[in-house]
């Protein structure tokens, strides 16, 4: 039977085209990264579960669970499990699976920064680009297998750290030409407003929870959900810390948090970041951001593109314990991720996708004479002599010229060498320019010369 070509859901294939593309965005990352002195890493695609669990909160359900190879189905007491009517699925897990695909680059970096230690100079500053996998629901600009572009610091308190990773969000997108605002928040001042409050662990678990997801939710259910968490026991009438809460969360600046009952120390960190940010327009301070990972204990941040709805293209923040859960005390940590997928989207929605592939300038030879050796020739000393970043291809077989010039402008090459018998007997060559449609003849031996200087 023959299987129909199709790819599973949350997943795509990426033409030569889109690719491309993604290449450009990704040289462009690479280069601000290495800019700012981070170096490049490589962790696996996936992970011991006991590494990846009780790291992300309400979101450890989408983890990917890898199914053990080998005779694990044989084990006595999987069978068991396995032929009851009712069976945990808690208890049965690590019996079955004791691997998991990633789900973000920086649970792993916490395990890699434990284990390679000995290794490492602190502050260790590492980028690493690569795919993730989380079982959510497709749809607009979500997959479950996405590229992340991760940058982290770790080893070190200081907030400089944060502006820093404030001045790459803002070289990038000024290089990109995308219009995006940072909102910004710090979790200290979320855990202050709980003790105003007095709120229990409980009550501070529910609202993060609540408002990492306000805007997936109507008005009315954001209200009757938070006057559920925070009514009093013995009142449900008693909305007080209700009123008292939108109005805290209604405060926009650090002042206003003060005014009402912030302690300054919460606010501190945050206030130096918005104080030395590299453009305060970049930068919108925002009390609803607190994200829901369980990692994060100080700034949070999410670049969110203006105009697109599509919800946030990058996010991070300050992680102070996440490697003392792999047994290395006291190494903060503080990180930033950039949605490849999500930044690629909101490219081609504005309209503004300027595709270039690194500056290089591609040239097709096209195959006009018997003589094949000749034109592989003729690239191998182009190549050699060529003062300029050029890709080079060769039609691969003798054929009609329009069929060339239609391989030519579908696979958006800038030049085409024309060199056929009448050109070969006179050592001349044409180059064409596939864009202007300009075409100059020129001796054989001056080809690279008017290359170097005139393209």
């Amino acid at each position: 039977m023959k299987i129909k070509p199709a790819n599973p859901k949350g997943v795509k294939d990426l033409l030569p085209r889109e690719m491309a593309r993604r290449n450009y965005i990704l040289d462009k990352l690479r280069e601000i990264f290495s800019k700012y002195a981070y170096q490049n890493i490589q962790t696996p695609a996936f992970e011991r579960l006991d590494t990846l669990m009780g790291k992300y909160g309400e979101d450890e359900k989408l983890l990917f669970k890898i199914l053990n190879s080998g005779e694990y189905l044989h084990d006595e007491t999987v069978q068991t499990l396995l032929k009851s009517e009712i069976y945990d699925a808690k208890e049965i897990t690590p019996k079955i699976a004791t691997k998991g695909l990633r789900y973000d680059l920086t649970v792993p970096l916490a395990r890699y920064v434990a284990q390679h230690q000995n290794d490492l100079s602190f502050p260790f500053k590492r980028f690493q680009i690569g795919a993730v996998w989380r079982a959510d629901r497709p749809q607009k600009g979500r997959f479950q297998e996405f590229t992340q572009c991760d940058i982290d610091i770790v080893g070190s308190k200081t907030n400089l750290h944060e502006i820093e990773i404030l001045y790459i969000i803002n070289d990038f997108i000024q290089e990109i030409g995308l219009k995006a605002k940072v909102h910004i928040n710090d979790r200290k001042i979320f855990d202050a407003i709980g003790q105003l409050l007095k709120l229990d662990d409980s009550q501070k678990k529910q609202i993060s929870i609540l408002i990492d997801k306000k805007e997936k939710i109507s008005a009315e259910s954001y209200s009757n959900e938070l006057t559920e968490i925070l009514a009093n026991e013995k009142d449900f009438e008693d909305n007080t810390k209700f009123n008292n809460f939108i109005d805290i969360m209604n405060s926009t600046t650090i002042d206003d948090l003060i005014q009402k009952g912030i302690p300054k120390e919460a606010t501190e960190s945050l206030q130096f970041i918005l104080e030395n940010a590299p453009n305060p327009e970049l930068i919108q301070f925002d009390l609803h951001l607190v994200r829901g990972l369980d990692y994060y204990t100080g700034t949070v941040f999410e670049l969110k593109p203006i105009d697109i709805n599509i919800g946030s293209i990058g996010g991070g923040g300050r992680y102070d314990d996440l490697t003392s859960l792999f047994g290395l005390e006291r190494m903060n940590g503080i990180g930033f991720s950039f949605g490849l997928e999500r930044i690629e989207f909101c490219l081609d929605q504005k309209e503004i996708f300027e595709f270039k592939s690194s500056n290089m300038i591609r040239i097709i030879i096209l195959h006009l004479i018997e003589n094949t050796k000749e034109l592989i020739s003729l690239r191998k000393n182009i190549l050699e002599n060529a003062s300029k970043n050029l890709i080079i291809d060769i039609y691969p077989e003798k054929s009609k010229l329009d069929k060339q010039f239609q391989y030519a402008d579908k696979n958006k090459f800038d030049y085409a060498l024309i060199y056929g018998d009448s050109e070969q007997k006179q050592g001349k060559i044409n180059i064409k320019n596939l864009k202007t449609f300009q075409q100059e003849t020129l001796n054989l031996d001056d080809l690279t010369k008017f290359i170097n200087k005139n393209i």
